[in-house]
């Protein structure tokens, strides 16, 4: 008969110059103490509440104000989203390629990519239905036909 399967191996022996860490893809990662002591660190699940940020970009040609209904109107349905503090809409920035809004809004740390990913799918959902452009990278090439001189 074959031999009995190996156990898994344990995780290595706490070291002096070395932490280790479970990561959410159920690995160890170890971290010089050096690093961990020298760095920020950064507890997204400290608190029990949290902000999405979103950038959501549209194309030049769009009805800003329609744009911004539409974003408001898609917050507003959304239950896992709080009314305090505000959503904010706004416009963040002129583009190379889009005009940009930042979408932030507050919602429980439980439900933070639950939010991110359903709103992401409904402001391109919606978008479609309402003639949004979102723009994309693209490239004009112009041919001039002639001879070199």
């Amino acid at each position: 008969p074959p031999p009995p399967p190996s156990p898994p191996r344990p995780p290595p022996p706490p070291s002096p110059r070395c932490t280790h860490r479970r990561q959410r893809q159920m690995c160890i990662r170890d971290s010089p103490n050096a690093k961990l002591s020298g760095d920020n660190i950064i507890n997204y699940s400290a608190k029990e509440t949290r902000r999405v940020d979103m950038t959501v970009g549209v194309a030049y040609d769009a009805d800003l104000s329609k744009v911004k209904h539409v974003l408001n109107d898609i917050i507003g349905k959304e239950s896992r989203i709080h009314a305090d503090p505000a959503p904010q809409v706004a416009v963040a920035e002129l583009a190379d390629r889009s005009v940009n809004f930042v979408v932030r809004v507050w919602t429980n740390t439980a439900d933070y990519w639950g939010v991110k990913f359903d709103i992401t799918e409904t402001i391109k959902n919606r978008f479609d239905e309402e003639g949004i452009g979102i723009p994309f990278p693209q490239r004009d090439i112009h041919i001039v036909s002639g001879t070199a001189a």
